[in-house]
């Protein structure tokens, strides 16, 4: 499955890995949401790394949860227009950067500085139409 991400075939990987996530295992299915970030199913991975990162209906993350997993699913977040909930999980690694994390915080640093005061007025109520672009491919397995 790594091996076909890397290739840049996530849709062979997700076929791959669908079968697997079911079993519960928690890589399986960072896996899993990984594929679906690379194939564009943003609000899928959202909804599908929520459940790894977060303990039950709380806001509270789970303590055991890798800083990879936390790391896909503020990528997700961020790719799903909600560059306010990837910064808040990025903020909440702290100690526990990844280079992914790194990079995150690049991209939505020069996605503010491109911002034109308009989109900077905008984003007060609420997303500018500006998305922030990557220039590596989301997700880690």
């Amino acid at each position: 499955m790594r091996r076909l991400l890397n290739e840049g075939k996530p849709q062979e990987a997700m076929e791959t890995v669908s079968s697997h996530a079911r079993s519960g295992s928690k890589a399986l299915i960072n896996a899993y949401g990984v594929c679906l970030m690379r194939t564009g199913r943003y609000r899928e991975a959202v909804n599908i790394l929520r459940g790894l990162v977060y303990q039950g209906d709380t806001f509270a993350m789970a303590e055991d949860t890798p800083a990879v997993v936390k790391t896909n699913y503020a990528t997700a977040l961020l790719l799903n227009d909600n560059v306010d909930g990837c910064e808040a999980i990025l903020n909440q690694l702290k100690g526990e950067e990844t280079p992914t994390s790194a990079r995150l915080t690049a991209a939505i640093t020069r996605w503010k500085q491109d911002l034109s005061f308009f989109q900077r007025v905008q984003r007060i109520w609420g997303t500018p139409s500006l998305k922030v672009s990557l220039d590596f491919p989301p997700g880690d397995v």
